[in-house]
């Protein structure tokens, strides 16, 4: 009888370290429900940036690289859509225990440099967005640049224009894409 009851805490429960964690309840993805939802909506993205919170792209606005703390240089991408199903985060329980995604989102940033000198940049990221169906945005992604070889390739310039793109789909099939001019300094470093 003992070895079924541990045979049965095994099947219904998982452990982290000291901690008994419940298994969350399996589902179906996507959540259809969320998904008519999401098609009351014009289907729409924006390409922006910010650590905090979302700032759309303006036309030709100057980013600053980021020092990073090993030596290397970031950026950050943000993007913002409506009419997505932004998926949705279950947090493990008890508190301490591994989280599930359901509906993840999937969203491909691109940057190309003038003239195809440099390879361009491709950053994708896959979990679920902060939001509704009716606005959902990540931020802070972090967009590695190789800044010392930026301005080997463009020695005349200190900022070049950037073609930063983003593709982003949800789970119900759902695909918005957005493209902006960004103008990137060379030599002013945040």
């Amino acid at each position: 009888m003992t070895f079924l009851l541990i045979l049965l805490q095994a099947i219904a429960c998982q452990t982290n370290g000291d901690i008994l964690c419940l298994e969350p309840e399996p589902r179906v993805e996507p959540d259809l429900a969320v998904c008519k939802q999401a098609a009351l909506y014009d289907a729409t993205a924006s390409i922006g940036t910010g650590e905090g919170q979302f700032e759309v792209y303006a036309p030709l606005d100057l980013l600053h690289a980021i020092a990073g703390p090993q030596g290397g240089h970031h950026f950050h991408a943000s993007v913002w859509v409506v009419g997505l199903n932004p998926g949705v985060k279950v947090n493990g329980e008890p508190l301490g225990c591994p989280v599930s995604i359901y509906d993840t989102v999937r969203a491909d940033y691109t940057h190309h440099f003038p003239d195809d000198l440099v390879a361009p940049i491709v950053t994708t990221t896959l979990r679920e967005m902060i939001g509704t169906v009716a606005g959902a945005f990540f931020i802070g992604e972090y967009i590695y640049i190789d800044l010392p070889d930026l301005q080997e390739q463009y020695p005349d310039l200190t900022e070049i224009e950037v073609q930063a793109s983003v593709t982003v789909t949800d789970k119900c099939g759902t695909t918005v894409e957005d493209s902006r001019p960004l103008l990137l300094s060379l030599y002013d470093v945040r």
